[in-house]
């Protein structure tokens, strides 16, 4: 390993010299080094002779991913090694053990990803050819890893327990830890969490379940803070780390003890205005974590009409792939590209924060390589079309943007400056589990390096709703009812709003022409502030589809919306008026446009081979596979007019048989 790097101190440095086959539990706070840590680990073990495809490392993001393969890559000895070490996020690493002797290897997964984690355990127990196969493998594994595993619950932490049960007894074992950062809503919500929902869920940490059914881990702590030098941020996390480990798990903590830490964390920073966008022009590339989703989407908005580009992270944000994939392969037939070629496709395009063309060729060289000179055109778009590798996306976080994010999706990140939009008490319902409060704003307020700023919300709304589970998947709806039209704002721009075939549809288009003639234009809009856009009902060929335009005089068309959008905006409209109007059903309705939403870029899609929708393409496109895709996002508004009637009359709507808002 390359020692002039990195200084470790004595605790860090017996962690990573450990031998390959110990069972340990490394228990460390933020910015105390665990990422680091763990990549050292690995360095360590390849390095004195371990085969580097016996050692798995899983995690919770492909953020910490990236990461950490990233950290290996640059300390390796030999760097062909990366090759075969195993590193995934968990729900992957489930995915790769259900599908590693099916054919269905490239196809793209139809069931969630709890099911998919059921179903992999289930499969460790089979009898079958494949249980035998999962079996066999994990007994060769040497060393097992996992980050983050104060976050495993529910599915995750009985897959993570039954993989350690397959491994060899004399496989070694590496688990990072903070029970003060366990934060139970990391894999399910980012709102407030009742207190009851948690004791009725499995809330036993999973290293309390690890040692009592595997008694030979011993557990290493880590002391010292590196992430930053600041005393004052030093000392709030220490002493608000302290409190919070001393608490029971199994119980709540009271309102002066919850006090006790927001009143800390507060002193660990300084108290800001709650402007956005004065925030923004002083901080420019701050990171701002928000307690709520409904704050994000307030704020973002507020930017978004403003011009101001930004960046969000949070739950159900797509991962946006890198708009060069399409530049390049929209229209090009060859199944390899040189050098040359790369260079002279994207030298018409400015260079700008996601796109370096010394950085692009060696990226896509290294992931998809033909021989020394040329890329393998098929490899890229079989793997793209099923896969966004993290490092072909596009960043959230910029040097030169702020990001605007939740605690929970803004887990493992750090900032020079962060600021915190701490709650006001009154805001947290009395039923609210203090602890996990108090666990959550320690992690947002350890994110920061140098600076913490504080702004305090003001209260939520009491007409903010999420759309959960079963009628939803959390979209943030706010409604306020005038009379006969009821006025409300939609969270748009979540995984699978947008119809990426429609941009290439010969329903929506006259000729090819008419569409490669669009597609130009969204390569010369790549680099633009956001754009103001509408989306209208309109009836194309005897259908009707939910088309976004730009709101200028152009009007240039940006495609549709998802089915998926329009039947969450349909149950919207039911609960609206199941609300405010006291009606089960909700009187008969009719959904104008959405408005107030916004072009904020343009990202690449890959289509698969086995897309059913495939022949509603136009021939190039259903050939080269590849083109732009605007990306619509927005705290928009949606009006819905009252026309009266009752719950059949609500589900026929205004177009007769079938109801659109």
């Amino acid at each position: 390993m390359n020692t002039d790097k990195h200084i470790w101190d004595s605790d860090q440095s017996e962690i990573i010299n450990k031998n390959i086959d110990e069972r340990i539990i490394v228990n460390a706070g933020p910015g105390m080094g665990k990422t680091a840590i763990a990549s050292a680990r690995v360095v360590s073990l390849i390095n004195s002779g371990s085969y580097a495809g016996n050692i798995h490392l899983l995690s919770f993001t492909k953020t910490a991913v990236k990461e950490i393969r990233d950290r290996i890559l640059s300390d390796l000895d030999t760097r062909n090694d990366i090759k075969n070490f195993k590193i995934s996020t968990i729900d992957s690493y489930a995915w790769n053990i259900r599908y590693q002797t099916s054919e269905s290897e490239f196809k793209e997964l139809k069931i969630g990803y709890e099911e998919s984690i059921e179903d992999t355990i289930k499969k460790t127990f089979s009898k079958e050819e494949d249980g035998r196969i999962i079996r066999e493998d994990f007994s060769t594994i040497e060393h097992f890893m996992v980050d983050e595993a104060q976050d495993l619950t529910g599915v995750r932490k009985k897959l993570i327990l039954r993989l350690i049960q397959l491994l060899d007894k004399n496989c070694g074992i590496t688990i990072f830890d903070d029970p003060a950062q366990a934060i139970y809503g990391f894999t399910r919500n980012e709102e407030f969490i009742n207190k009851t929902e948690i004791q009725n869920n499995d809330q036993k940490y999973f290293v309390n379940s690890l040692s009592e059914e595997f008694v030979e881990f011993q557990t290493e702590y880590l002391k010292k803070i590196y992430r930053t030098s600041e005393k004052k941020l030093i000392r709030m996390a220490h002493s608000v780390r302290e409190q919070i480990l001393s608490f029971d798990y199994k119980e709540n903590i009271s309102d002066e003890q919850f006090d006790k830490i927001h009143n800390e964390i507060r002193s660990g920073g300084t108290i800001i205005e709650n402007n956005i966008i004065k925030n923004v022009k002083q901080h420019p590339s701050a990171l701002h974590l928000y307690r709520s989703r409904f704050d994000v989407l307030l704020d973002s908005q507020n930017l978004l009409e403003n011009n101001i580009k930004h960046f969000l992270r949070m739950g159900a944000i797509p991962d946006y792939l890198n708009p060069i994939i399409a530049i390049l392969f929209s229209n090009y037939s060859s199944n390899t590209m040189t050098k040359e070629t790369f260079y002279s496709k994207l030298k018409p395009i400015k260079e700008s924060s996601y796109l370096n063309l010394q950085n692009e060729w060696k990226l896509l060289f290294s992931l998809f390589s033909f021989d020394e000179n040329q890329l393998d055109i098929n490899k890229i778009k079989k793997v793209l079309s099923y896969t966004k590798p993290i490092e072909l996306c596009l960043k959230d976080i910029d040097s030169n943007y702020s990001t605007l994010g939740t605690i929970h999706g803004s887990k493992g990140r750090e900032s020079s400056k962060c600021i915190l939009n701490i709650p006001m008490k009154y805001r947290i319902h009395k039923r609210t589990d203090f602890k996990e409060e108090a666990r959550v704003l320690f992690v947002g307020a350890s994110r920061a390096k140098n600076n913490l700023f504080i702004k305090e919300k003001q209260n939520l709304p009491s007409y903010v709703r999420y759309l959960f589970p079963p009628k939803g998947n959390g979209r943030v709806y706010q409604t306020i009812t005038k009379s006969s039209v009821t006025t409300g704002r939609v969270e748009i721009g979540r995984q699978g709003d947008y119809d990426p075939l429609s941009v290439v549809s010969k329903h929506l288009f006259e000729n090819v022409e008419q569409c490669l003639s669009h597609q130009n234009i969204y390569k010369q809009a790549i680099n633009y502030a956001p754009i103001k856009v509408v989306s209208k009902v309109e009836k194309i060929d005897g259908k009707y589809y939910d088309v976004i335009r730009t709101a200028d005089e152009g009007s240039t068309f940006l495609g549709s919306f998802s089915k998926y959008l329009n039947s969450d905006l349909f149950t919207i409209g039911k609960e609206v008026f199941k609300t405010f109007q006291g009606m089960m059903g909700g009187p008969q309705t009719k959904h104008i446009a959405i408005e107030n939403i916004y072009l904020t870029g343009f990202q690449s899609y890959v289509l698969s081979e086995e897309e059913p929708r495939r022949e509603e393409l136009f021939d190039s496109f259903k050939e080269t596979r590849t083109w732009l895709v605007p990306i619509i996002r927005g705290f928009g508004t949606i009006e819905f007019k009252v026309y009266g009637g009752g719950y059949k009359d609500s589900i026929r709507g205004m177009y007769g048989k079938k109801r659109r808002f």
